[in-house]
């Protein structure tokens, strides 16, 4: 997992020297907590913490962890900056802040917000041909204009265009309990689409300088 200390993915070594508390406020009131320490292979001072709560009727509940999943997720998608706008990457990890902290319908706006500026991108870039007709791109909900846009879109996107239907009716519509059971699944269709824009990056790169190398090199 990510370890803060070391800026990087890490293995990590659970202690045997799990951490046992009960806290009794009065007769009626008890609660009984395992602490599990996690031990960076990198050095021994890097640690990660995980926090359970025992009871009867819960039976194992996980309460907390330190570095917490708002970080992890985080570092997970720090790849994605290369292909996000400097405000849309904010908005990405704000996503998975919300997330972590339980609040489902607040992360789908923000993926909502990455899912149009991946539309307003390729409409910037589409809208410079010819054959453009603009007056049918305004007037075109969100899944004609996906139809209209698909040669400049990652191929996931076009093929699951409901896509932004689920997002918008989630933040419209769907009780708060349901927004934060789809937000893992909806985060990772947005992730699938960036995926695909980071390879196409990467390509492009690779046809920029094979053809600038080809272009001057002159064989004696």
């Amino acid at each position: 997992m990510y370890c803060p200390a070391c800026g990087a993915v890490s293995v990590f070594q659970c202690s045997t020297n799990y951490q046992y508390q009960v806290i009794q406020l009065d007769y009626w009131f008890r609660q009984e907590f395992l602490t599990i320490i996690g031990v960076c292979s990198r050095a021994d001072s890097h640690q990660a913490a995980f926090l359970f709560r025992l009871n009867e009727d819960a039976g194992i509940e996980k309460v907390g962890q330190y570095p917490s999943s708002a970080d992890v997720g985080a570092f997970d998608v720090k790849k994605y900056d290369k292909v996000l706008s400097k405000e849309n990457f904010t908005g990405l990890k704000t996503a998975i802040g919300l997330s972590a902290h339980g609040v489902g319908a607040g992360a789908l706006v923000y993926l909502r917000r990455i899912f149009e500026s991946l539309i307003i991108e390729a409409h910037g870039i589409a809208s410079k041909e010819s054959s453009w007709n603009e007056a049918l791109y305004k007037n075109g909900r969100m899944q004609e204009r996906v139809k209209l846009l698909r040669d400049h879109l990652p191929d996931f996107l076009v093929e699951h265009h409901k896509l932004y239907g689920i997002l918008s009716h989630g933040i419209h519509e769907m009780p708060e309990d349901q927004c934060r059971e789809y937000c893992p699944v909806l985060k990772m269709s947005i992730e699938l689409i960036l995926d695909q824009k980071l390879m196409e990056s990467e390509r492009q790169r690779k046809i920029k300088e094979a053809a600038a190398f080809i272009t001057q090199f002159d064989p004696q």
